[in-house]
């Protein structure tokens, strides 16, 4: 029955944690994996999960089944923590807890893919993670396209060649966008060619996508990092946000994350 699966090609990230963890140099360190570690090189924790952890542990909760879009204070508290405190927009928005950031992505492509004409054209920046093409072919949006992104000569955006590609873009089409600390590059566009991105989605009748892994990180700020998504929901687009706290709060193993739908 199994013998025609090929087998899937091991993951290079982990295979190069691997051999790090086999390497015997005492002066080795390791920048392959983005994960807090102390001075030590030991995985840490932060104070507050821990704090959280012994609160739960005293509360004694039950094991029974959440509900369908998981728990309701936590996608609630997702939600604000990404959107702000707005009532109003808040009623706009349907969001559902998520196995980290890549379920989310999963989960909001396979949306997109039972929703959508299956011709349609997901627009992806170039480079961009490396899950990214998989997880979106593998929920069957195959159809994908790239606009430029990094511009190695100047170690900048290329905004100039962002923008062509979208302004040529086929419309309602998908585009992802990172919402802040771009992976891998760490670029940005600034709040100016933000406001141009919102504008070239509205033209175009685009979908944005937004993946936000990395809230926090790019200016200390969940607010400032929220720009982008609180900019597009404000204009009233209707688009959707991958949430991840694996990165933002240490919680890696713990697979948290939601998937924001959000409507008119």
């Amino acid at each position: 029955m199994w013998k025609n699966l090929a087998e899937t090609p091991p993951d290079v990230i982990f295979g190069m944690n691997q051999q790090f963890v086999k390497d015997t140099s005492p002066s080795k360190v390791s920048l392959i994996i983005g994960a807090y570690r102390d001075e030590e090189g030991k995985p840490y924790v932060f104070n507050i999960v821990r704090k959280v952890e012994e609160e739960l542990f005293k509360e004694q909760l039950h094991k029974e089944y959440l509900p369908i879009s998981g728990h309701e204070d936590f996608t609630a508290g997702a939600k604000r923590l990404v959107f702000g405190d707005d009532p109003k927009l808040l009623e706009r928005i349907a969001t559902s807890q998520s196995l980290s950031g890549t379920g989310a992505l999963r989960a909001g492509a396979e949306l997109l893919h039972i929703s959508l004409p299956k011709e349609t054209k997901i627009y992806i920046s170039k480079p961009t993670w490396a899950n990214h093409m998989a997880i979106f072919k593998q929920a069957g949006l195959v159809n994908q396209e790239f606009y430029p992104y990094y511009d190695a000569a100047t170690n900048s955006l290329d905004f100039k060649g962002m923008m062509e590609v979208l302004n040529k873009a086929e419309p309602n089409s998908i585009v992802l966008l990172h919402g802040c600390a771009h992976n891998p590059t760490g670029i940005d566009p600034t709040k100016e060619q933000w406001k141009e991105i919102l504008g070239v989605c509205k033209s175009k009748s685009l979908l944005p996508f937004i993946d936000l892994a990395y809230q926090g990180f790019a200016t200390g700020s969940f607010d400032d990092d929220s720009y982008a998504v609180r900019l597009f929901a404000a204009e009233g687009m209707q688009f959707l946000v991958a949430e991840s706290f694996a990165k933002n709060a240490g919680l890696y193993g713990e697979r948290i994350g939601a998937i924001h739908v959000v409507c008119q």
